[in-house]
């Protein structure tokens, strides 16, 4: 057994953003303005050490498999539903990264899921392929395709895409997800290892900032330009040619805490990157980049948990927690609007 893994995030400060910059925007402006601009860093709390310890568990895990020895190892089509010879070495293999007396159970809840979802890939892999050198290949994930930093230096964007699966005719740009597994994930269809339907609009707007980063290193830019009723639009070309297909990428949200909802599963949240979301997420950026006032967004619920509620915003305008935004004296001066009881 050896020490549990850490894993660096690098930040690129204002105008550049990444998709957490974009998500605290969403969440509240004057939020955003702390962290970002102001450069207050959020509190690190438990659920982030373990998030960043199981991501560095994950990036090593494919530098470990004995492929020769997973070949011959037994295996279930009933993807998912109960575990095998190839779930147990997995397992094996992940936990040599824990200390003897490690006693986390949310983090062996999550190894196991991300065993499953390995084991189940590593299932469809065999089953397609059926020679040993094609299923490999199809289901290691090299180096190269592993935490892999982009930044784009025109579009002023940047992140961290936590692997890269590639398909036939298709890259998934994929994001492990420690934490909550929404219901709309768990309730949707199954096709194969992914769950594809319609997910919440943050969830696609996450996965389309990673792809628009991938073409954009793969080539790629986007241009501004009048459609024919007169508004504007980002249209995608490449070497000066206007792309119409955009079917090459996907994303995909890997979600490794199936146990907590108490499924031997694993869930991943898998969906393409539309044209329509491609423009929500570029003019996003735009509107962030051009705001000369980060107004604050009062909700009772995020509000309560915030970092800043104390010390900063609850000396402008009355909370009361879980029950209602109440009208304050204050609110309109500092640029908050004013709320009547009862508003959401």
């Amino acid at each position: 057994m050896g020490q549990v893994l850490k894993s660096e995030y690098t930040r690129i400060g204002f105008p550049y953003l990444d998709k957490s910059a974009v998500s605290i925007y969403d969440r509240c402006p004057h939020k955003f303005y702390k962290i970002i601009i102001e450069h207050i860093q959020s509190e690190v709390n438990k659920p982030m050490r373990i998030g960043t310890s199981l991501h560095a568990i994950y990036f090593k895990f494919f530098d470990l498999i004995d492929y020769q020895k997973l070949w011959m190892l037994d295996f279930t089509k009933d993807y998912g539903l109960e575990t095998n010879e190839v779930f147990a070495y997995f397992y094996s293999l992940c936990c040599t990264f824990l200390p003897n007396d490690f006693d986390n159970s949310f983090i062996f809840y999550n190894i196991k899921s991300f065993c499953f979802f390995q084991m189940d890939r590593w299932a469809e892999c065999k089953v397609a392929t059926k020679n040993f050198t094609d299923t490999k290949n199809a289901f290691h994930i090299p180096l190269g395709d592993r935490e892999d930093f982009m930044v784009d230096n025109v579009f002023q964007m940047f992140g961290r895409v936590d692997c890269k699966i590639r398909e036939k005719d298709k890259l998934i740009i994929c994001d492990y997800k420690s934490g909550y597994i929404p219901i709309s994930v768990v309730e949707e269809r199954k096709n194969g290892v992914y769950m594809q339907g319609s997910f919440p609009g943050h969830y696609r707007h996450e996965g389309v900032f990673y792809c628009i980063l991938q073409m954009l290193k793969d080539g790629y830019t986007f241009r501004k330009e009048l459609r024919p009723d007169g508004q504007k639009q980002w249209f995608m070309y490449h070497y000066n040619e206007r792309v119409k297909d955009y079917k090459n990428y996907d994303w995909a949200f890997i979600f490794t805490n199936s146990y907590m909802v108490k499924r031997k599963s694993a869930f991943c949240a898998r969906g393409r990157a539309s044209l329509v979301t491609i423009n929500t997420v570029l003019d996003k950026c735009e509107e962030i980049r051009s705001q000369k006032s980060f107004i604050r967004k009062i909700d009772p619920y995020t509000c309560g948990n915030c970092q800043f509620f104390l010390p900063d915003c609850s000396k402008v305008m009355d909370v009361a927690l879980f029950r209602d935004v109440l009208r304050s004296p204050d609110a309109a001066q500092d640029g908050v609007p004013e709320s009547e009881p009862g508003d959401e």
